[in-house]
């Protein structure tokens, strides 16, 4: 299932190894927190910006 690409090799090994290392001494549930506040944040971005593109591209 897992992609093997230039991009989210490098991220998904950092994701594990140093996410994992620092969360050893960080409150989980708040990182898990602050982490989907992020990608809602991320997500709702690009949904506006994809929205931007198609209200210009139908004039």
């Amino acid at each position: 299932m897992r992609r093997h690409t230039a991009l989210t090799d490098p991220i998904t090994e950092w994701m594990n190894g140093d996410l994992a290392r620092r969360t050893a001494s960080i409150h989980m549930p708040g990182m898990l927190e602050i982490t989907m506040n992020n990608i809602v944040n991320v997500f709702g971005y690009l949904g506006w910006c994809l929205e931007m593109l198609s209200v210009n591209a139908h004039g």
